[in-house]
């Protein structure tokens, strides 16, 4: 079956954000936008740019490129979807205002906002599947505010719906999970290493090793050189 250049583009781009390779990712979702036609397929491509550069730390351009993602669809759907990655990148962000609390916490409640907005729109929609990702994510806010016995519920009650029904989001969550719960990355240890190497995917194995051997002092310490 014939693939479209723009189909070849999108899939090579999440597969290098599979591998680490941020700056390739945005550079392919870039040329995906460029050549596409359709405000849709131009949404998607800047939803994953957007994704790319959140995760090469460059906030204020990814929360440009979800603005622009936004403008251009009117689908419920997709907007909640776009929506949950721009909150975590209002996570994100946060995490890097270390002198400024206020600022700080601005942004988690700027996340949180675009959380449950995400997780009940999908659920309006009828995609359970997406609303329990949105869900994650507001687990990922939870654990990083301290509310670990939250997080730790919702991040178990998502792997139930998750497993056996999207790899990549499956692993994305026991990732989190093992980093909430001592008992659960020990326990999901051998299903979370299946899974980045039948997806494939390099940065999220790492991370799931180093979080084994030293927990999250030593997955904090390291995960920032990961992304540079």
């Amino acid at each position: 079956m014939y693939v479209y250049p723009f189909e070849n583009l999108m899939n090579e781009g999440y597969s290098y954000l599979g591998e680490g390779d941020f700056s390739k990712a945005i550079e392919l979702f870039s040329d995906a936008f460029t050549i596409t036609i359709g405000d849709e397929n131009k949404a998607n491509a800047l939803h994953g740019k957007g994704i790319a550069l959140r995760l090469n730390c460059q906030f204020d351009e990814s929360k440009d490129a979800f603005r622009a993602a936004i403008s251009l669809v009117s689908s419920k759907s997709l907007i909640a979807r776009i929506k949950r990655d721009f909150g975590m990148c209002y996570l994100d962000h946060g995490k890097m205002m270390v002198c400024d609390y206020e600022a700080r916490c601005d942004m988690y409640d700027l996340a949180e906002e675009a959380f449950i907005s995400s997780r009940d729109s999908l659920k309006s929609c009828g995609e359970y599947t997406e609303a329990t990702v949105s869900d994650t994510f507001l687990a990922r806010l939870y654990f990083l505010v301290g509310r670990k016995n939250d997080a730790v519920q919702i991040f178990n009650r998502s792997n139930e719906i998750l497993r056996n029904n999207n790899a990549t989001y499956e692993l994305n969550n026991l990732v989190w999970l093992a980093r909430a719960s001592f008992v659960g990355r020990w326990r999901y240890a051998y299903r979370a290493i299946y899974l980045s190497v039948r997806i494939p995917a390099k940065r999220r194995w790492k991370e799931y090793m180093i979080i084994l051997i030293g927990g999250n002092f030593l997955y904090e310490k390291i995960a920032s050189k990961m992304r540079k």
